[in-house]
């Protein structure tokens, strides 16, 4: 599961994630959700 918080409502503040799978699958994510931090809602 991936949980977003906004700061504003419009630009992503956090991410966070809980999960199970491979070491692959967990880095991923990992890359993943560091990319979208302080990114805009609307272009995700």
């Amino acid at each position: 599961m991936i949980d977003f918080s906004y700061d504003d409502g419009t630009t992503v503040e956090t991410v966070r994630f809980t999960g199970d799978g491979c070491t692959l699958s967990q880095a991923g994510v990992s890359l993943l959700s560091e990319q979208m931090v302080g990114v805009s809602v609307s272009s995700l």
